[in-house]
């Protein structure tokens, strides 16, 4: 009787293996006619190619378990043998779903972004880097989902984790309140994330001045923003900085920039000779967008005048250039042609100022005259025009 009882139960698993492992072909060969039926124009349909190559192993490993748990109730398993083979399949199939919709998101959004010209960061128009940034974000936000059920729906295939459930329920309001303060900044940081997904006030790409430091948006998460300054630093900040925070945006309706040049030059500068030297200057460099370019002067003082140079370029990397090219070369034009232009002190030599009395003796001997501008006698004035012939004479210069 044991023996015959050793082979009965070898033979009923035997028997349950081939029907699992038949329940797995079967739903492969089917899995895989409904690919390629569904997916015909797999060649030439971007999100069919892409979720065809990033889903093909989550896919299939999640239609296999789930196979292998739906012919466990035609097995001749043990009964212990069948409940623990079936959490477990359940707990794989969970998380096999999870990673085939992470993988599919992926597909979504390669295929969406599909066709956009972002390879060049300074020539991507507004508009697809605005829904770049909207299909990054909320990519992350289902995937971020999808994470928090799955987890969800791994811990409730426990008994112990439903019993907490339900007493986590029953004091859902306390515990809901000491969590919104414990994690405050958390939830204020994805609620800020979402709502950079909405209202889009910094998009990928996008040139900003946050903190004193100019850079792109490099990177956008539910919880933190990376900013990549001129000198390739990078600056994160939390999203919530973007939602409370004044910050500015040079990109946010077009990349088109107008740059500054100023000059303190002296009173004798040539103005419009410089104004036309700028206007060759600038039309000759190909950074110049051909839209701006302005030469004025703006302010005076006693000794100098300040020259302003506005000029527009495609973006803020190319203004930059632009300005630099032309102060050099201003400059230069300026060295070479006037250099009576720059900046110069002056030094005016007056009269020698009266000795001012140190002693109480030099006081009362001072003659206080010197001081005194009297106003000259008519008789010692001499007559201009003493034949009264009513013209002045011509006084030669030495």
């Amino acid at each position: 009787m044991p023996e015959d009882t050793v082979v009965e139960q070898a033979v009923n698993v035997a028997l349950s293996l081939g029907i699992m492992l038949g329940a797995v072909v079967v739903a492969l060969l089917l899995y895989l006619a409904v690919v390629r039926i569904v997916f015909r124009v797999g060649n030439v349909d971007v999100f069919a190619r892409e979720a065809r190559h990033r889903c093909r192993w989550p896919s299939r490993t999640t239609v296999a378990l789930l196979a292998v748990l739906a012919s466990l109730p035609f097995t001749e398993l043990p009964e212990a043998l069948t409940t623990r083979l079936a959490h477990l399949l359940s707990v794989g199939a969970i998380v096999a779903g999870t990673w085939t919709f992470l993988r599919l998101s992926l597909a979504v959004e390669v295929t969406l972004l599909d066709g956009l010209e972002l390879d060049d960061v300074e020539e991507a128009s507004p508009w697809a880097r605005r829904r770049q940034t909207r299909v990054i974000l909320l990519r992350r936000v289902f995937s971020g989902l999808a994470i928090l059920v799955a987890i969800g729906g791994v811990l409730l295939t426990f008994d112990t984790a439903r019993t907490l459930g339900q007493s986590l329920i029953a004091s859902a309001g306390i515990i809901g309140l000491i969590a919104g303060i414990a994690a405050q900044a958390t939830l204020g940081n994805l609620i800020a994330g979402i709502q950079l997904a909405v209202a889009e006030p910094i998009r990928i790409d996008d040139v900003v001045v946050v903190e004193g430091e100019w850079g792109n948006i490099e990177e956008i998460t539910l919880t933190y923003v990376v900013v990549r300054t001129w000198d390739r630093r990078r600056l994160v900040l939390p999203t919530s900085f973007f939602v409370g925070n004044s910050f500015q945006n040079w990109t946010r309706n077009g990349t088109q920039v107008i740059g500054h040049v100023s000059w303190m030059l002296d009173h004798r500068a040539p103005i419009e000779a410089m104004r036309q030297e700028f206007h060759r200057q600038v039309e000759a460099n190909p950074l110049w967008d051909g839209d701006i370019a302005v030469l004025q002067v703006i302010d005076t003082t006693s000794a100098t005048i300040q020259v302003r140079a506005l000029m527009t370029a495609p973006n803020s990397g190319k203004v930059w250039d632009l300005r630099c090219a032309i102060r050099e070369g201003l400059l230069t034009w300026l060295v070479r042609t006037h250099p009576e232009a720059l900046p110069a002190t002056r030094l005016i030599e007056g009269a020698p100022t009266p000795e001012v009395p140190q002693t109480p003796r030099e006081v009362e001997d001072l003659d206080v005259t010197q001081f005194l501008h009297r106003s000259p006698d008519p008789e010692s004035v001499p007559n201009p025009d003493p034949q009264r012939t009513g013209q002045w004479p011509v006084i030669p210069r030495p």
